[in-house]
């Protein structure tokens, strides 16, 4: 999927955020916001997915600050955060009418509730929403019928904080029997899971074989990916692609199921969809 012209001020508001956190003068912060603006100005827009205009602007900011993940802090924060909460969210699948489809649900709501302080006690009634609410384009049945005769399932991890949030559907997938291995990004991009991440959260106590995609843009572009990526995504019986970056970028063959809720409304226009719509997806799925 190709950016939007209106995916250029948002990528600059997301360089003005991490400059903002950086202990440099203002007249450094101005330059280089400037020099990100000036590489931008270059970019066919219309020929790049929302993820690769995002690397562009990072790789000036790279240029300029000398620190390997602008995220870092506020990743580490928000897996603390869900890995509070995980014990109720673990409760709420075990009582469910159908633990796959809550478990699916929730690892939908981890992208999209506000950890920070301000905002603690709403997440539960932010959960309570998210597991009322209707799958937008509806390819539960699809699904199950899918994983019926799955033995692999590979599973393409989006952010720090989520990725907690992940473990609640991946458990209910290892509990069937089936092999999962989850992918993360080869180096850090926004708030995306790297491998630090996936453990810190716990992935790597729960008996999957965690990867590094060697995707690095805020989504997966296949032909970038790294060559165990590609063998297990052509091996796997079913992949499991969550977030709106994904969604944007790696391949819509019959056996990718993408799971997200739709943030931008550009996207959602394009899509047929809604702002705010929880969405799972699939090329096949009638």
């Amino acid at each position: 999927m190709k950016a939007f012209l209106e995916c250029v001020p948002c990528v600059l508001n997301q360089v003005v955020e991490v400059i903002q956190r950086q202990a440099l003068s203002l007249d450094r912060k101005e330059s280089i916001l400037k020099s990100v603006m000036a590489e931008l100005q270059k970019q066919p827009i219309s020929k790049l997915s929302p993820p690769e205009l995002t690397q562009q602007a990072h790789k000036i900011l790279h240029k300029f600050i000398a620190k390997e993940d602008f995220y870092k802090e506020i990743k580490e924060q928000t897996n603390r955060e869900a890995l509070e909460l995980f014990p109720r969210l673990e409760k709420i699948v075990k009582n469910a009418k159908d633990p796959l489809l809550t478990s699916m649900k929730l690892a939908i709501a981890g992208n999209v509730i506000d950890y920070g302080p301000a905002h603690r006690m709403d997440v539960m009634q932010t959960i309570d929403r998210v597991l009322k609410a209707e799958l937008k384009s509806d390819h539960y049945k699809k699904f199950i019928k899918s994983l019926r005769n799955a033995k692999k399932v590979l599973y393409v991890a989006d952010n720090a904080g989520e990725i907690v949030f992940d473990k609640l559907l991946i458990q209910q997938l290892l509990d069937r029997g089936i092999a999962v291995v989850v992918a993360v990004k080869s180096k850090p991009i926004l708030n995306d899971v790297t491998m630090p991440d996936a453990k810190a959260a716990g992935l790597d106590q729960m008996g999957v074989n965690i990867i590094k995609s060697g995707s690095e843009t805020a989504g997966t572009m296949f032909e970038d990916t790294a060559s165990e990526f590609k063998k297990i995504f052509n091996e796997a019986d079913l992949v499991i692609a969550k977030g709106q970056g994904n969604f944007e970028t790696l391949k819509r063959d019959p056996g990718v199921f993408f799971l997200l809720m739709v943030k931008c409304p550009h996207l959602a226009l394009a899509s047929g969809l809604k702002a705010g719509d929880m969405v799972l997806w699939n090329k096949a799925a009638k």
